[in-house]
C-alpha cells in the first residue's frame, strides 16, 4: 500500500521552533497518531486519513505501519507515523506546514458489522463515517 499526499496547507508562517541560539537535532521516532475514517470500501477495506505537520525544507513524516487488535464486535486500529531525524542549525526556525495523508487498508476479516476504534489514545476513541 502506498501513502498518498492528499492535502497540504499552511498552518503558520513560523512554527513553535522560532530559532535557537544553539544547533540541535530531533531524533527519528515512530509514534501513534489520531486518524479519521474517510470511507469504508466494501466488507474488507477502509480508507483513513491523518493530519500532521512538518518543517518546510525538512524530511516529511510517513505512515510507517498500522496495528490491528480484533475483538468480537470491534477492531482497534492504531496508525504509526515515522517522523524522520531533523537537524536545525543555529538560529534556524521551523516553517510549520500541515501535511495530510490517506491510506487504504485491507483486512482478512470482514469489518462490515464491527465498531472501529482509534488506538492512538487511551481509551481508544470510536471512529464513524461523517456524511
Amino acid at each position: 500500500m502506498r501513502n498518498c499526499l492528499v492535502l497540504t496547507f499552511v498552518l503558520a508562517v513560523m512554527g513553535a521552533a522560532q530559532g535557537s541560539a544553539i544547533a540541535y537535532t530531533e531524533p527519528e521516532s515512530v509514534r501513534p497518531v489520531s486518524w479519521s475514517l474517510n470511507s469504508i470500501d466494501g466488507r474488507h477495506k477502509l480508507t483513513f486519513g491523518i493530519t500532521t505537520g512538518y518543517c518546510v525544507g525538512k524530511p516529511k513524516p510517513q505512515i510507517d505501519h498500522v496495528g490491528r487488535v480484533w475483538h468480537r464486535k470491534s477492531v482497534v486500529i492504531t496508525v504509526f507515523v515515522r517522523f524522520p531525524k531533523v537537524h536545525f542549525g543555529k538560529n534556524e526556525g521551523c516553517g510549520d506546514v500541515g501535511l495530510g495523508m490517506s491510506k487504504q487498508i485491507k483486512f482478512g476479516h470482514s469489518i462490515a458489522h464491527r465498531a472501529l476504534y482509534d488506538g492512538s489514545s487511551a481509551p481508544p476513541q470510536r471512529r464513524k463515517l461523517h456524511r
